[in-house]
């Protein structure tokens, strides 16, 4: 199996596009962009618009923030094969949050907003089913948040 066959595996088979069937998954396949990322690089930059979500392919990548009252970097979060980031950008319009940086050499799959919108007018059964998920890796990481909160604070 090549490469990009095995990308495209890996994104067929993540949380963002399992629900769909393979004639819906075709359909967003040729809208999907790859990106190549050097260990260190940045992918999104905490304050830049949020207009992208991304599959991870390839590699690592880190969610940092920086502190607001010593200046440094923290990691709040880990990303692998198969983990999708930047999922609120379909939900809203809002600046990122973090930054996303590429602990090791990664590739992602990204799409935006825009052709979410589209899928929404031409495709409003995809688009239901990718917002379904994005639901659900939510729910999530929500759950696992508290479940973090909660042990700091006990």
């Amino acid at each position: 199996m090549s490469a990009t066959a095995m990308n495209m595996d890996v994104i067929r088979r993540c949380p963002l596009f399992k629900l769909l069937d393979d004639e819906q998954f075709a359909h967003i396949e040729p809208r999907l962009q790859i990106i190549k990322l050097a260990a260190g690089e940045i992918l999104y930059s905490e304050g830049a618009p949020a207009d992208t979500v991304s599959i991870v392919t390839e590699g690592a990548l880190e969610a940092i923030k920086m502190s607001i009252l010593g200046g440094e970097q923290t990691v709040l979060s880990e990303f692998g094969v198969s983990d999708v980031i930047g999922e609120i950008a379909l939900l809203s319009d809002r600046k990122r949050s973090a930054s996303i940086r590429a602990q090791t050499p990664t590739t992602v799959a990204s799409f935006q907003r825009a052709v979410y919108g589209t899928l929404e007018r031409q495709r409003p059964d995809i688009a239901l089913a990718i917002m379904k998920a994005v639901a659900k890796i939510l729910a999530e990481r929500l759950q696992d948040t508290s479940a973090d909160l909660a042990d700091v604070c006990a």
